[in-house]
């Protein structure tokens, strides 16, 4: 009888035991489970508050500072750099200057000075540098080919896509000729609207691809169409290798249908010109294309020299 209760008192304890394992066990599990939940906060949660993510570039996926607020990131550049540049339109321009003064341009000097772009070549020499802008043709560019040829001056002919496209036998003069066919891109759109980098690039390789295809040649000179540019601009075409070239001395001579005579378009220039002149004409131009012969001995009697753009030094 008392060994009966002996087992019984027995299996009693062994029972309150295994309750006990029991409970302990599942304590264990319900402690590890919290902690498990904590660590993953620590593995890059982003729902967590002290962890920032930075802002996402071009569609990109943002990256996780996982150490936000402790210690600055080495290095935290954007992917694209372009995107941090301003990209407000600048509209290339200036108050007309005296004979022999160069135009201030304002706040475009720092801009232009910062980046693989002229808009005057050395002042202290008396050379200038004769340009044109060849947006279509207007049946005057042989003209002015010939006047070059005749009076053995250099000159550089910005052209766009679709000039390349109409006048190849215009293009092969001026190439044979001794001048530079400089980049005016392909469609003449204002660049620092363009915001896809590629899209962008592509107005002027486009160009660039179909010059050495058809012609043979290859160009590192460009030209903004409208004169219009920005910092994020600049900093592309600088990247891309290009050399901009901008102006010192010009007029309003791009309109087409509208002529005021070879004598306005000689003192328009001649009564503008300064040391290191970088001067745009257009080509579409009657007035032009019938002034430039005595433009070209007037200033040649004055002691300038007309020199080609590959004297510009662009290196600063």
């Amino acid at each position: 009888m008392n060994q009966m209760k002996y087992f019984k008192n027995t299996g009693t304890v062994k029972h309150f035991i295994s309750v006990f394992l029991i409970i302990g066990l599942l304590c264990s599990l319900a402690a590890c489970s919290g902690k498990n939940s904590e660590g993953d906060k620590s593995g890059g949660n982003t729902s967590d508050p002290t962890q920032t993510a930075l802002p996402s570039v071009d569609g990109a996926p943002a990256s996780v500072n996982e150490n936000a607020g402790n210690e600055e990131i080495a290095g935290a550049v954007p992917a694209n750099v372009y995107t941090a540049l301003d990209n407000k339109v600048c509209g290339f321009g200036f108050a007309k200057a005296p004979k022999g003064k160069v135009p201030d341009i304002g706040s475009y000097a720092k801009l232009i000075d910062n980046s693989k772009a002229l808009y005057v070549g050395d002042t202290s020499q008396k050379n200038l540098y004769l340009t044109f802008d060849e947006g279509y043709e207007n049946g005057f560019s042989g003209q002015i080919l010939d006047t070059l040829k005749e009076k053995k001056c250099p000159a550089a002919f910005f052209v766009t896509g679709d000039y390349l496209k109409r006048e190849p036998e215009l293009i092969d003069r001026m190439i044979n000729e001794g001048h530079i066919v400089g980049n005016h891109t392909w469609s003449h759109p204002t660049l620092p609207k363009i915001e896809d980098e590629t899209k962008f690039k592509e107005e002027l390789t486009k160009l660039d691809d179909y010059l050495a295809e058809k012609h043979g040649v290859k160009t590192t000179y460009f030209r903004y169409p409208n004169g219009e540019f920005s910092e994020r601009s600049l900093k592309i075409v600088d990247d891309m290798g290009y050399k901009t070239v901008f102006w010192s001395t010009t007029y309003k001579d791009w309109e087409r249908d509208v002529s005021r005579g070879a004598d306005y378009a000689y003192d328009n220039i001649v009564n503008h010109v300064h040391d290191g002149a970088i001067l745009l004409m257009h080509a579409v131009s009657k007035d032009n294309a019938e002034a430039l012969g005595r433009i070209i001995d007037t200033l040649r009697a004055e002691g300038y020299t007309f020199c080609s753009l590959d004297e510009l030094n662009f290196e600063k």
